[in-house]
């Protein structure tokens, strides 16, 4: 998620799946009966030498997860607008510097989240060569270790480093124009080459995430792209996605270590279902070639139903037509992708504080139960804003990162009720 809303992105995705794309397929068995997949046990190494630890498995295990977010993806300016080079290693502030402590992992645990996804933006962090300020590294590994440490599935990124327009040039990041391929192309070969040597030797806790929402900034497409994708440039830049996502599976492979076998996570267009989903059916979205057997997962964000989830004011209720909304999603991934073998990470979501807590876990209990049917980890995406006044669509607040006691829910929206009913409902 950007750090401001992305209000035209859920809405016309939410709308597009439940009425023009799955009206009528509301019935959690029209996608087909998902397979029963194990859990791994916790507190073990797992060995992905062994192919019986499937990414099925390994995404049954993750269960509900949380998001660090605004933290260690946090940059200059807003996304695309600043582009500057080396910033010494020195993290961006959007409120939640140094907030990632032991502490926090030690809390999240104790509270049944099994997973963090810790994005991370690297595009200010690289000198003209592509090559990572070694104090930005050392500062992103160990946070990570501070989850990894505790047990917990870590997933790290290539975040917010889609640059807005064309023209790349010889700046850091990506863009999905054909002109920027060269430069977009060797951005994420670099990155993921230096991220993925310095963290080979982890086991299979670690998940790489190729990309965060590739997408086309400020494009009259940039959120969502036509029914079949019949628009041709639509069609040019999810051919992009394809490659970058191929490069960043390719250069992990090869890095050795057990990144030979370790989760891959590939999104398509803006990470949305819609996208994965018409995308793959027009032949458009390609999974991965992949030299490993059964280690890909598809990453969607699915802030489901918009409606409820994210507009605002919007509805504060959760009503029937919601429900079959967030089933429609699920047997669509499910006929396009799990029952595939392509197991799926939806690695945001989140319904969006309205002072409507009731409404809320009953949210939180009905995705997290769907999520469970269908082998499917989610996500939550947590701002820090526990109550956004300036922009009610922005309060995606659960853990209090700066308290005074240290890391806590928080308290008037009753957070910590919220996470309980999530991790029940997925367990």
């Amino acid at each position: 998620m950007n750090k401001k809303i992305k209000s035209l992105f859920a809405g016309i995705i939410a709308s597009t799946l439940a009425t023009a794309l799955f009206f009528g397929c509301a019935n959690g068995n029209d996608g087909g009966s998902p397979n029963l997949t194990p859990t791994l046990p916790e507190g073990q190494a797992i060995n992905l030498s062994d192919p019986s630890i499937t990414a099925a498995v390994i995404v049954n295990s993750m269960k509900f997860e949380w998001n660090l977010g605004n933290t260690l993806d946090a940059h200059e300016g807003e996304e695309g607008e600043k582009w500057t080079s080396q910033k010494n290693g020195t993290e961006s502030d959007w409120g939640m510097k140094d907030t990632a402590t032991p502490a926090l992992f030690k809390k999240l645990k104790a509270s049944g989240i099994k997973t963090v996804r810790i994005p991370v933006s690297w595009h200010n962090h690289v000198d003209s060569n592509l090559n990572i300020n070694s104090e930005w590294m050392s500062h992103v590994k160990s946070v990570v270790d501070m989850a990894y440490g505790e047990g917990l599935f870590v997933i790290i990124n290539i975040h917010h480093d889609n640059y807005k327009g064309k023209d790349l040039g010889t700046k850091a990041g990506f863009t999905l124009y054909e002109t920027d391929k060269t430069q977009s192309l060797k951005f994420v070969e670099k990155i993921w080459k230096q991220v993925a040597n310095t963290f080979k030797d982890y086991d299979g806790h670690l998940i790489f995430e190729t990309l965060n929402e590739p997408r086309v900034i400020g494009d009259a497409h940039e959120w969502s792209c036509p029914n079949s994708y019949t628009c041709e440039n639509c069609k040019k830049y999810v051919a992009v996605i394809n490659e970058l996502n191929q490069k960043a599976v390719n250069v992990i492979r090869t890095s050795g270590g057990n990144n030979e076998n370790r989760i891959i996570m590939f999104p398509g267009y803006v990470a949305s279902p819609y996208g994965a989903i018409e995308g793959k059916k027009a032949g458009v979205f390609k999974i991965p070639t992949d030299s490993a057997t059964n280690r890909l997962a598809l990453s969607v964000h699915m802030y489901t139903p918009y409606n409820f989830a994210m507009e605002y004011p919007g509805s504060s209720e959760l009503t029937s037509n919601h429900k079959s909304d967030l089933e429609s999603h699920f047997t669509a991934l499910n006929s396009t992708f799990i029952s595939q073998g392509i197991p799926v990470v939806i690695g945001e979501m989140g319904a969006t504080n309205k002072d409507n807590f009731t409404a809320r876990k009953e949210w939180f209990t009905y995705y997290l139960g769907l999520c469970k049917t269908y082998n499917v980890a989610a996500v939550l995406w947590d701002n820090g804003n526990e109550e956004n006044t300036g922009n009610g669509s922005e309060s995606f607040g659960f853990m209090n990162r700066t308290a005074s006691g240290g890391p806590a829910w928080f308290t008037d929206s009753k957070a910590a009720e919220l996470i309980d009913a999530g991790v029940a409902a997925r367990n």
